[in-house]
C-alpha cells in the first residue's frame, strides 16, 4: 500500500473531473477530512481514516475503503473505473435526468435510456458524460454515462442500477 504518484493523481482527478465536473472541488472538501487515497496492486482504494485508525485484535474486518478502480497497465494514462464506486458521486453529479413511470421498468430491463423515456432533464452536458437517474418519484434509480450515437438513439447506459429501487406497480 503506497500513496499515489503526481502522475496518478492527475489521471485519477481527470476522470472525476467528467463525473462530477465543476463540483470537483465540494467533492475534495467533503473527501478530505475522512478519507485518502491508496494505491495497492495497481487498484486505487478510498480508505477511512477512523477505520484504519482502529488497531483491534483479531479483528475480521472485510474492507477499509471503498475501491475505486484500476490502472490497467504500469505507467499508463488507462484507468478503469469501478461501477459501484458511481453511487459515491451521485451527489454531486451535474448532469441529471428523470425518467417516466411509464418507461421506468423497460429502462431496469434493458439499462438504456431513449429520448422517448426522459421527462425531465436538469443540465445535459455532453463533455461530462456521466448522468445521475432518477424515476419521476425522485427516487435514484442509478448512474451511467452518456452515449451519444448518430445511428442510434441511445441517450444513456446504465451502468450501475440501485439495489434499494423498487417498483410501485
Amino acid at each position: 500500500m503506497r500513496t499515489l504518484y503526481k502522475s496518478e493523481i492527475k489521471i485519477l482527478f481527470k476522470i472525476f473531473f467528467n463525473i462530477m465536473g465543476i463540483n470537483l472541488k465540494e467533492f475534495l472538501k467533503k473527501i478530505k477530512k475522512r478519507f485518502f487515497l491508496r494505491n495497492v496492486n495497481k487498484q486505487i482504494f478510498l480508505f477511512d481514516k477512523s477505520l484504519l485508525n482502529i488497531n483491534i485484535k483479531d479483528a475480521k474486518i472485510i474492507t477499509l475503503g471503498i475501491y475505486i478502480g484500476k490502472f490497467i497497465k504500469k505507467h499508463t494514462k488507462n484507468f478503469k473505473i469501478n461501477y459501484f464506486c458511481l453511487n459515491l458521486f451521485t451527489n454531486f453529479g451535474l448532469n441529471k435526468v428523470w425518467i417516466k413511470k411509464s418507461s421506468l421498468k423497460n429502462v431496469l430491463s434493458r439499462f438504456m435510456i431513449y429520448e422517448r423515456d426522459i421527462s425531465l432533464i436538469s443540465k445535459l452536458d455532453i463533455n461530462l458524460r456521466f448522468a445521475i437517474v432518477y424515476s419521476e418519484e425522485g427516487l435514484l434509480v442509478g448512474c451511467g454515462f452518456i452515449i451519444m450515437k448518430k445511428h442510434k438513439k441511445n441517450l444513456i447506459k446504465v451502468n450501475f442500477i440501485n439495489l434499494f429501487c423498487h417498483i410501485k406497480s
